[in-house]
């Protein structure tokens, strides 16, 4: 199964034409009935908010239309822009209700100029590339693509290595930070190779239960440190690589696990008050069982607070409504320039620095100072809370907080420009070359919405380099 391929490559199969028509039906009767039914009486920011589930949903149906297999960096990250920009407003979310309209509508049109730049860049990154290139050493396979099946063990080299991170000290400090990049991005691409298989039919009974349970592993471990968003990554990739093979969305188990976040989401917060505070209990590995229940306990205890719901409905539906980082836009375009000047690339200003090894640069800023410089900047914090909570901002804050409206709108033309160039000259990169991991984790970092551009590309270019050097050490290894 070669991740390869051009627009003869297969016939479309009728479920995913199905699926297609299905979605731009829906979207239609939304639009329609959104602007009939609207949560605001403002008509702008009703049509703004239907052009940013235009934007982030078409770009997506047009992927699954087309007769090719390269992979959606672009269409995913629009994709992301509808749960942690435009549902909010939908579900008229808590926070952003305190605006007034008019700063809500800046700040979908700041997203809103984010997602149109976004496919301005895209197109004319597709007319820009040349496919007539002449292959290079990225595109080398290193590794046969009818012996990939051995990711699956791969799979649990990365859940060994979260054990180990979880309750063990055998890793030294200064290393921590090598080992997460290679070993998440190990575990990021043997999942997503190992779905792929899955969705294409290729994957036996017994490698399909050896990944669930590797994948269920994975999440205890991840959960277990309070921050949802790490697994959530890792069930992604997960329904992605499926997706992209099979063209189908698996419904029972979406069905199935929406509800079980939603109450781990809801229970969050009264977790964190007791397992985050000073002289907090370790969480031990017989402890895992009692962890769990309290969690689910407590997002019942929260769920039941509305009595109009069902706890599993309530759930699921705060999960959708806190997924947000429309309220941080809003804080940014409420905050500058009349309260705060813009901060004019100072944010971006680290974002060489992470490119130069700690070994040669030891005192090198780290990705994180571009959060505390944001949170102070936008009046969310001071310093000495900076250094001790981070706030997820987004992209789409960050940019308008350096440069108004124009930064969102530049930033978006680069990604889609970027992210199709890489989408493209890799296209046709054996699964194990070089060009074929980049092309994976690229996919895998458009799912990480929360991070600001300066930590996005540092942990990226880790995870890369991590990845390639051990790429290279294998081919050095069996040629």
């Amino acid at each position: 199964m070669k991740t390869s391929g051009n627009r003869d490559a297969f016939a479309v199969p009728a479920h995913a034409r199905q699926l297609a028509t299905a979605g731009y039906i829906t979207l239609t009767v939304f639009a329609v009935w959104y602007w009939l039914n609207p949560t605001s009486d403002d008509a702008q920011l009703t049509a703004t908010t239907i052009g940013l589930f235009a934007f982030g949903i078409v770009p997506m149906l047009r992927w699954v239309q087309r007769n090719d297999v390269s992979y959606p960096h672009v269409e995913l990250l629009l994709l992301t822009t509808l749960p942690f920009y435009a549902l909010p407003i939908l579900t008229e979310h808590d926070v952003i209700s305190a605006y007034p309209v008019s700063i809500l509508q800046k700040a979908a049109l700041a997203v809103l100029l984010f997602q149109a730049a976004t496919i301005v860049g895209a197109v004319a990154g597709r007319r820009v590339y040349h496919r007539g290139r002449g292959k290079s050493f990225w595109h080398d396979e290193i590794i046969p693509e009818t012996r990939l099946h051995f990711t699956v063990h791969a799979v649990t080299v990365t859940t060994v290595y979260l054990f180990i991170a979880q309750f063990t000290q055998w890793i030294p400090t200064n290393w921590v930070g090598t080992f997460r990049a290679v070993f998440v991005g190990i575990g990021i691409v043997s999942i997503f190779l190992q779905a792929r298989f899955w969705g294409a039919g290729m994957l036996s009974s017994r490698d399909k239960f050896f990944l669930a349970a590797n994948v269920f592993v994975q999440l205890i471990l991840l959960f277990l440190s309070l921050m949802l968003v790490s697994g959530l990554i890792t069930l992604l990739v997960l329904l992605i690589g499926y997706f992209s093979t099979s063209r189908r969305v698996p419904w029972l188990a979406c069905a199935i696990l929406l509800p079980v976040l939603g109450l781990l989401h809801v229970g969050k917060t009264r977790m964190r008050q007791i397992y985050w505070r000073e002289y907090a209990p370790q969480v031990g590995i017989m402890d895992i069982p009692q962890f769990f229940t309290s969690w689910f306990e407590y997002g019942l205890q929260g769920a039941r607070s509305d009595p109009q719901q069902s706890s599993a409905t309530t759930a699921t539906y705060d999960l959708m409504r806190r997924a947000s980082l429309f309220q941080i836009v809003c804080v940014a375009v409420d905050m500058t320039p009349d309260r705060r000047p813009f901060l004019l690339g100072d944010s971006y200003a680290n974002i060489a620095a992470q490119l130069v090894p700690r070994a040669i640069w030891p005192n090198k800023p780290k990705p994180t100072d571009s959060v505390k410089l944001l949170s102070v900047q936008l009046g969310l914090q001071t310093n000495e809370q900076a250094d001790v909570t981070s706030i997820g901002f987004g992209m789409i804050s960050e940019a308008y907080a350096n440069f108004g409206f124009v930064g969102p709108a530049a930033l978006g033309f680069v990604m889609g420009f970027g992210l199709v160039m890489i989408s493209l000259s890799t296209m046709n990169a054996p699964t194990f070359s070089l060009a074929g991991v980049i092309n994976i984790l690229f996919l895998a970092w458009c799912l990480n919405a929360e991070s600001p551009l300066v930590v996005w590309t540092s942990s990226l270019y880790q995870a890369c380099v991590a990845l390639c050097g051990l790429l290279l050490a294998c081919k050095a290894f069996f040629k």
